[in-house]
Order: C-alpha cells, then sequence, then structure tokens
C-alpha cells in the first residue's frame, strides 16, 4: 500500500493535487475522495498537520506515482520530525499553563484570601504542585522523545538497508 507524507497542505484541496491523476472530472473526484477518506479513519482530511501519513488506495484515478508517495516505512521516517515537533509543542504549552498558574498563585489578592481561609490555601497548595508536577512531566516526556528519535531513526535506516 502506498503511502504521502503531508508537508505544507492543510486540507484534502490542497493534497489532491499531489493525489489525484491530472485531468479526472468532478464527478469522479468525489469517488476518489471518498476512498481515500475511507482509507484514513484516523485523520480529519480538512485538518491536515505537517508530517500525517495518508494512505493512498488502489482506485484508477489516484496518482500512479503520487509526488512525495513512498513506502510505509518512508512515510514513518517522514513523520518522525513531526512527532518530535508535536511533542515540544505541547511541552512549550504545558510549560506557560503551569507558569500562568503559578504567577495566579502567588498574586496578593490570592495569598491573601488563602490567609483567611485555611481551606482554600490548602486547595491552593494542592493547584500549586498539581501544575508543577504538570510541567514537570511535559519535560520528561519532550526529553525522552527528543532522546528517543535519534534511535528510531537509525533503526529506520537500518530497515532501510535490510529491504
Amino acid at each position: 500500500m502506498r503511502t504521502v507524507v503531508v508537508n505544507t497542505e492543510r486540507d484534502f484541496a490542497e493534497l489532491r493535487n499531489r493525489v489525484v491523476r491530472p485531468g479526472v472530472t468532478a464527478a469522479r473526484l468525489r469517488s476518489v475522495e471518498d476512498s481515500i477518506r475511507a482509507a484514513n479513519p484516523h485523520l480529519n482530511l480538512d485538518r491536515l498537520q505537517p508530517g500525517a501519513v495518508v494512505v493512498l488506495p488502489d482506485h484508477p484515478d489516484v496518482a500512479g506515482e503520487a509526488a512525495g508517495a513512498g513506502t510505509a516505512l518512508d512515510a514513518v521516517g517522514a513523520a518522525l520530525p513531526g512527532v518530535r515537533d508535536t511533542v515540544q509543542r505541547s511541552a512549550r504549552e504545558a510549560s506557560r499553563r503551569g507558569e500562568g498558574i503559578a504567577k495566579v498563585l502567588t498574586s496578593r489578592e490570592v495569598i491573601r484570601a488563602g490567609d483567611a481561609d485555611e481551606a482554600l490555601r490548602t486547595e491552593l497548595t494542592r493547584l500549586g504542585a498539581a501544575a508543577a508536577e504538570e510541567q514537570r512531566r511535559a519535560a520528561e516526556w519532550a526529553h525522552r522523545v527528543d532522546a528517543s528519535t535519534a534511535g528510531w531513526q537509525r533503526a529506520m535506516e537500518e530497515l532501510r538497508r535490510l529491504t
């Protein structure tokens, strides 16, 4: 089965220039699109992300040699940087959320309210610890994925040599 890795295409309309045979009529285009959507239940073809792997079904109007089409091994290799980038972005977002929560929890107003209410102070302490733990876990996750990417890429190269 052939695949294509999404580059800058944001949706199927942009991707179709790479995967649909030139000259396909509008009437047949719907059949091609339905086949590609059915082969990719894991994707939202209306909101593609760079690095997404699109399975190309056997269909007479799917381009025989779609631009950027290759083996599943090529698709996985091409998707690895996108996975790493997504994890890194998620870790940065978790860090920003944690910083925002810490800022609120250490504001004068919140501290004053906690000083006046022991139950609130306990809850604020719990929230601060939870935010710090989320930041720690996100950073650890990003570090593990980043460290693993090099190993994955070496393994992919070894598999390519074997095929």
